[in-house]
């Protein structure tokens, strides 16, 4: 009978001893996943920090819009270049608190077409003042002429004697 009683005591240690080994795995698990997580959560502050963050223009439309410039009209309710240029400096007028870089990006976003190709075909100096847009705009679907027959004109030229 001590002996008996001996191996159930044997056999309820042994079991003890299992529920044991099994909870500190179960706690160890839990230590690594805490680890893991505090790591993510530095990981992620780094990520978020000032020095990642892009500046990007931010548009804020006006209740007021203008139509898409694409170059001469073509249909009668088409605009033309005076009147598109009118509605665009109306539409600047009521964006002061925008920078110069953000309203002509404003003013490149409502070109489509031809009007666009100019612009952006023209570089960075260009597409980036909203003056210097107009001016070409004007130049070219005013009474101008077409970049490209401008490049041809540039490069079809010939010094004459004594240049």
């Amino acid at each position: 009978m001590a002996d008996r009683k001996l191996d159930d005591v044997r056999e309820e240690l042994e079991a003890l001893q299992a529920a044991f080994a099994a909870e500190r795995e179960k706690s160890s698990a839990l230590e690594d996943v805490r680890t893991a997580e505090t790591a993510l959560a530095s990981r992620l502050d780094d990520t978020n920090t000032s020095e990642n963050i892009v500046d990007r223009p931010i548009f804020v439309t006006s209740a007021r819009r203008i139509d898409k410039f694409r170059g001469q009209p073509l249909k009668p309710g088409d605009a033309t270049i005076y009147e598109w240029v009118a509605d665009a400096r109306g539409l600047l007028a009521t964006s002061q608190q925008l920078p110069e870089t953000s309203k002509a990006a404003l003013l490149v976003d409502n070109l489509s077409g031809r009007a666009r190709q100019e612009i952006l075909g023209r570089g960075i100096e260009t597409s980036s003042c909203p003056e210097v847009i107009f001016k070409v705009l004007l130049t070219v679907f005013g009474d101008g002429d077409l970049l490209p027959q401008l490049q041809q004109r540039f490069f079809s030229y010939s010094h004459r004697e004594g240049e």
